[in-house]
């Protein structure tokens, strides 16, 4: 099986991020040094610092939730505009294959970031 490999990764895996707090709750640091790239009043949408692959984004609730199911219907509409408009922008700007769009949920899940759930976005 082949490996996936991405050096630019190691910061963020070898981090203690138990310290740090939500990347995506409000900061000191303006949006463009968060890399967030838009916002809404109900989600946001944000560069990945440490990507899986180019132009890879989160999008994700305003609000600090963990669960889908506690998300309003609202936030749910929003957070899938902005996506829809994420893959629009992608497919122009860098004429993807395809894309990959997830969650990980939960620490089992995969999730870097537990208890703030976010779309991940990454165009192939």
């Amino acid at each position: 099986m082949p490996q996936l490999w991405a050096p630019w990764r190691m910061d963020y895996i070898l981090s203690d991020r138990k310290k740090k707090t939500c990347i995506f709750c409000p900061h000191k640091e303006s949006d463009p040094e968060r890399l967030i790239l838009y916002r809404t009043p109900l989600s946001l949408i944000m560069l990945n610092r440490y990507p899986y692959a180019y132009a890879h984004l989160m999008i994700a609730p305003v609000r600090h939730v963990r669960e889908v199911a506690k998300l309003t219907e609202e936030e749910m509409k929003d957070i899938f505009q902005n996506l829809g408009m994420a893959i629009k922008v992608l497919k122009k700007a860098f004429h993807p294959s395809g894309f990959n769009v997830g969650m990980n949920l939960g620490q089992v899940g995969g999730a870097g970031i537990v208890h703030h759930l976010h779309f991940h976005l990454v165009p192939r």
